[in-house]
Formats: C-alpha cells, sequence, structure tokens
C-alpha cells in the first residue's frame, strides 16, 4: 500500500515543490506465508529555486522493519542496506556496503535513515549538473539510532534526459567512513531517486 503527493514543476529536473510518499508492505498473516514482517518507509524530497538559475534539493528517507509477533522474524534479505545509487542510496559506498556497525557480513539493519542535500543547475534543457552531500546509517533497531553519528559521503554528478527513456546520469561520489578507509566511487544511474 502506498500513499503519494507530488508537486514539483518537472518530472525529471525539478526546481520547485515536494514529492512525498509513504509505504507500507505486509507479509504473513492473513496474507499467508511462514514470515510475518511489516516494512514501513517515508520518503519526502523538497525543491527550491535559487539565484542564477540554480536549485536546492533537501530529501530525507526513513525506513522501519519489524517483525509480528517474533520481532526477530526479518529474514536477512528484507533488511536495510544503504549504499550507492539504488533504493536506499548513500552516494560515495558500493552498492549494499552501509550496514549497521558491528554487523557479520553484510546483514542489513531493521531501521535505516539518510539526508541528501543537492545543489543543481541546468546546463542546458536536457543536462543538469550538480553537487550532493548524502548522509545516512541503518541499525538494528530505532533504539540504537545514533543521529549524530551517520555515515558521510559527498560529491558531484550530471544527468541527462534521454527522449522516451527518461534521465540517466553519473555520480562521482566520496565517502568518508568506509569500512575500508575513505575514498572514491563512480555510480551509474537510470531514473531519478527523490
Amino acid at each position: 500500500v502506498s500513499l503519494s503527493r507530488n508537486s514539483t514543476d518537472n518530472p525529471f529536473f525539478p526546481t520547485a515543490g515536494s514529492k512525498t510518499n509513504y509505504s507500507v508492505e505486509l507479509s504473513g498473516g492473513v496474507l499467508g506465508g511462514e514470515i510475518d514482517y511489516q516494512k514501513h518507509l517515508f520518503k519526502h524530497s523538497y525543491f527550491q529555486k535559487l539565484p542564477g538559475g540554480f536549485a536546492l534539493h533537501l530529501g530525507t528517507a526513513v525506513g522501519l522493519i519489524r517483525g509480528v509477533g517474533d520481532a526477530d522474524a526479518v529474514p536477512d534479505y528484507e533488511k536495510f542496506r544503504l549504499g550507492g545509487n539504488r533504493i536506499y542510496p548513500v552516494r560515495g559506498y558500493r552498492d549494499l556496503e552501509v550496514v549497521p556497525r558491528g554487523n557479520p557480513g553484510f546483514i542489513g539493519g531493521r531501521f535505516y535513515t539518510t539526508l541528501t542535500t543537492e545543489v543543481l543547475y541546468p546546463l542546458t534543457r536536457a543536462v543538469q549538473l550538480l553537487a550532493f552531500v548524502d548522509q545516512g546509517d541503518t541499525w538494528n533497531s530505532f533504539r540504537e539510532a545514533d543521529f549524530t553519528n551517520l555515515r558521510k559521503g559527498a560529491g558531484f554528478g550530471v544527468r541527462v534526459e534521454v527522449p522516451m527513456m527518461g534521465t540517466i546520469g553519473f555520480d562521482y561520489g566520496y565517502g568518508f567512513d568506509r569500512v575500508d578507509g575513505p575514498g572514491w566511487e563512480p555510480h551509474f544511474n537510470f531514473g531519478t531517486f527523490f
């Protein structure tokens, strides 16, 4: 089940308005299956025109997944793993690299949050340049969340609108808190993730 609201001025390169989405995914219970859990996702993006043709994008996302009846019933493959520019983006990190600190392997968490700040500039009508700062993390529970120690990434990118396909893009992000030490990571993307 999903609820969405979109007041942006352009579906590909917005410069004003906002976009909000809340969704809940249910598994088990009256729906059948052997695993009972609920996954709640909330995303919000705000766009503001700036002088000189620039635009500001502020985005946030929060997710919570919990077992119903048995808190440990959430399968590892459903837990949140952040990084890259996929479903739960934190650019500057490899895809799915950001997991709770101390978790063995790449087992994700049950709660996550991300924050995104972008400054956008339309080079042409079909090409947009951007600079970004992403922050985010995931934890094994909401109680463990430490919003003062989010993993951070920053960088720059480009988006190109391709007729009848949408947007394609490239970001080059520097992850400040990577497991193997700070470093750069390239990201290719198709479509928008805000």
